[in-house]
């Protein structure tokens, strides 16, 4: 699932007003267990996205994991600016 809500200026701003998949998604989850992945979640406004969409497709537990910001499981909070070296 390829979802954007930011862009990839430093500091990351708002590129759209709500997440907004970038490719369908068109996947079978019905009854499937599922962990959300993410590098880094401000507001958490995009995994609540994901999991709406996984719950609408049947998904039967959804947890998330985060790097750095909000989710179920995270490695660290989020307290500014996070330099990953890496770019999509």
């Amino acid at each position: 699932m390829w979802l954007n809500l930011y862009g990839e200026g430093m500091p990351p701003e708002k590129v759209n007003d709500k997440p907004k998949l970038v490719k369908p998604f068109e996947h079978d989850v019905s009854g499937k267990k599922i962990l959300l992945v993410d590098d880094l979640s401000r507001s958490g406004e995009t995994i609540e996205f994901a999991i709406d969409l996984l719950k609408r497709k049947g998904a039967s537990e959804i947890r998330s994991i985060v790097l750095v910001g909000k989710a179920d499981y995270s490695l660290g909070e989020f307290k500014g600016c996070v330099n990953f070296p890496w770019k999509f």
